[in-house]
């Protein structure tokens, strides 16, 4: 079996599962999220988060960028996602206009245990000091908006918090500290346990996530205009 799932899409999106093998069904539901809409994916489902690369024993944390640069680890898991960013770009048929965004959307899984809060999803965009923000303020309430339409209870990564996706070792930040470009739109989606306890949930979850980011890439500053924003609730 591959370490490195990679499918090829039609869609500005691409869907990332840095950690299948820790985050339970994290991959199946990237892989699930990524068929339904057409999208790009690389999933990792081998390599198992550790401190340091060690190909021969499968480990590396894919969700750190410089893990993501050593050997082996860069030609099976983030090549992948620089070339899908750059035949997007290249593609204008894969954008409905020149204004759309190169979206990456990364999952993981997250249990909350012995915590006051206990959210359906956390989403990551960067918050800190100073901010690094990995996708427009708009759009990120925009998601937030979505992904509490559809049920979830949605709380952002507050600014020093673990779920931020702020730090420059974090996936989320690929397109912001080590190759900016401003055209690339990234957030990190914190799925929790009770969304994904079996394949059976994690599948319906997956559906349901499809839906939203769909609504996502068709969300306009317009449509923002007529939303009411939701408070932030932040962990």
């Amino acid at each position: 079996m591959e370490r490195v799932n990679v499918f090829e899409g039609e869609l500005n999106a691409i869907v990332v599962a840095p950690h299948g093998p820790d985050d339970p069904y994290s991959g199946e539901i990237a892989e699930v999220v990524a068929k339904e809409l057409n999208a790009f994916a690389v999933i990792n489902q081998g390599f198992e988060r550790a401190d340091s690369v060690d190909i021969f024993q499968d480990q590396a944390n894919c969700n750190n960028v410089y893990h993501c640069h050593e050997d082996v680890v860069k030609d099976e898991f983030l090549d992948p996602i620089l070339r899908f960013v750059g035949k997007i770009r290249h593609s204008p048929w894969l954008l409905n206009n020149w204004n759309d965004p190169i979206w990456i959307f990364i999952i993981h899984g997250v249990n909350f245990v012995n915590r006051k809060v206990s959210p359906d999803i956390v989403v990551g965009y960067g918050a800190g000091d100073p901010p690094s923000h990995s996708c427009d303020l708009w759009r990120k309430d925009g998601l937030v908006h979505i992904l509490e339409s559809r049920g979830f209870d949605t709380y952002q990564g507050k600014a020093g918090g673990n779920f931020s996706g702020w730090a420059k070792t974090n996936l989320n930040q690929l397109y912001r500290k080590w190759y900016p470009d401003s055209g690339v739109q990234s957030v990190q989606l914190e799925v929790a346990r009770d969304w994904r306890t079996c394949r059976d949930d994690a599948l319906a979850t997956a559906d349901l996530l499809a839906g939203c980011i769909e609504d996502l890439l068709l969300f306009t500053p317009a449509d923002y205009k007529t939303i009411l924003v939701p408070a932030a609730k932040e962990v």
